[in-house]
């Protein structure tokens, strides 16, 4: 694969993965507001749910050369970009 293609890949996929893992943080904050128990361990299963998705995406970045310790670094610093439709405020 050519190196050109595999930077641009890496970075498109890992976007994914970071938007994956970034979805989470406000659903974290329903876990509380669930009515019930059985409603509090859905939304839990949901959000593992997704944060396996980023996982797995990270590891597809891993095997194109990148280490999922760099991609979660790079997240982190702001160096690297996530989709940012997940930080709109929901009103209730």
């Amino acid at each position: 694969m050519p190196d050109e293609y595999r930077s641009k890949l890496v970075k498109f996929i890992e976007m994914h993965g970071n938007s994956e893992l970034m979805g989470v943080l406000p659903e974290r904050d329903w876990i509380l507001r669930a009515p019930t128990l059985q409603r509090k361990l859905a939304l839990t299963a949901k959000i593992q749910d997704e944060v396996g998705h980023a996982q797995l995406i990270y590891r597809v970045v891993e095997d194109l050369g990148k280490p999922r310790s760099a991609s979660l670094d790079d997240l982190v610093s702001g160096k690297s970009k996530f989709h940012n439709v997940f930080h709109y405020p929901t009103k209730t």
